[in-house]
């Protein structure tokens, strides 16, 4: 689907950690990071405090630009599409998480 399309995101945030680089038995490099960031909320609603944070994963050669050039404390903006991965880790049942298939990344300094 096009970026265009109705699958379309953009996160922004701070990563908390250093982002984790991996590469699946099918050579596709994989980022793990958790992104924060403060989200004011309508007036009203219960507020849990601090940050709201996602972890996020980051499939194909995007994944290796955010691990060499994203550490925490310095903002990223990921814009592209949702992909529902699942996989078999062997120690339990199926996981399953949401990737990010970005078009565009952008770091900031």
């Amino acid at each position: 689907m096009s970026e265009s399309g109705m699958n379309l995101v953009v996160l922004g945030g701070l990563p908390v950690s250093e982002p984790e680089l991996r590469t699946l038995p099918i050579g596709t490099p994989v980022c793990f990071l958790r992104l924060c960031g403060d989200r004011p909320r309508p007036a009203g609603l219960a507020s849990t405090g601090g940050s709201e944070c996602l972890d996020v994963i980051v499939l194909g050669a995007k994944a290796r630009l955010l691990a060499r050039r994203l550490h925490p404390g310095r903002c990223v903006i990921l814009r592209g599409s949702l992909q529902m991965e699942s996989w078999e880790d062997g120690e339990g049942p199926e996981q399953e998480a949401v990737c990010v298939l970005p078009k565009r990344v952008y770091v900031g300094g």
